[in-house]
């Protein structure tokens, strides 16, 4: 399971007692650097979900990457691609791109 030999926790943190901001950029380089180490789509949105859910860590545009995850669980997309979906969605928005499949699968276009 992913984070069962994590070495660097805050303890302020977990407890609430501190916030730790954390950009949706990183969401998304941390899904890169899971998926390079071979966990699957499962484990990732689990562990991030489980994550985002610690009192002391916000999540920017958490709404739309929470969404995201799900997206990128359920239909084989790119998370960047599934999140750029969901902030476009979120904010009433289009989404332009050159990657139609993808945003095929996610009701677009």
């Amino acid at each position: 399971m992913i984070g069962e030999g994590s070495r660097r926790r805050d303890p302020a943190a977990e407890a609430g007692e501190v916030t730790l901001a954390v950009s949706q950029h990183i969401i998304c380089e941390v899904v890169f650097v899971l998926e390079g180490q071979g966990y699957s789509r499962t484990d990732i949105c689990g562990a991030l979900t489980r994550f985002a859910a610690i009192k002391g860590i916000t999540v920017q545009d958490s709404g739309p990457v929470l969404t995201a995850l799900v997206l990128y669980r359920g239909l084989n997309v790119d998370f960047a691609d599934a999140l750029l979906h969901s902030i476009a969605s979120y904010r009433g928005g289009r989404l332009w791109t050159f990657n139609k499949n993808h945003f095929r699968r996610m009701g677009e276009g």
